[in-house]
């Protein structure tokens, strides 16, 4: 009998309990806020893994960035973020992508001159065969008055 119990509290871990998993918004808000962490520990191949090889970015200066020129700053210590902070999460889920809204503390360095600042932020993430992907990002400062 304890031998049982033991093997049923086994499968019950392994499943994650009742076999529920993380709803698709609840994933994305793990991955905002993992994705941030990659960023600032410049974790490269967990960035590349969860960003879609066409994906485009729209920097806080306009700039329109690929994933390989985001990867390479981030490589070559181009870009570094010191600290990224993000909040007020808004997921609507669709079948296969969701669309993100969110603010974003950030502080860095852009070669070698330091940045500080504030932003609000769109993501979409699409359902890929490994899991999601970001595909769009964009990112508009705040300006304080």
């Amino acid at each position: 009998m304890p031998t049982q119990c033991c093997l049923v509290l086994l499968l019950f871990c392994a499943a994650g309990g009742y076999g529920q998993s993380k709803s698709p918004e609840e994933q994305i808000r793990e991955l905002e806020q993992q994705r941030a962490a990659a960023v600032v520990h410049k974790d490269v191949n967990f960035l590349d893994k969860i960003t879609a090889a066409d994906s485009v970015r729209i920097s806080a200066r306009g700039d329109l960035e690929t994933k390989s020129e985001l990867l390479s700053q981030l490589k070559s210590g181009e870009l570094t973020y010191r600290t990224i902070k993000v909040d007020q999460l808004s997921v609507t889920v669709f079948d296969q992508f969701t669309a993100v809204t969110g603010r974003s503390f950030f502080e860095g360095t852009r070669q070698g001159k330091p940045f500080k600042g504030s932003a609000r932020f769109s993501r979409v993430w699409v359902r890929s065969g490994s899991g999601w992907q970001e595909k769009l990002f964009q990112l508009t400062p705040i300006v304080t008055h």
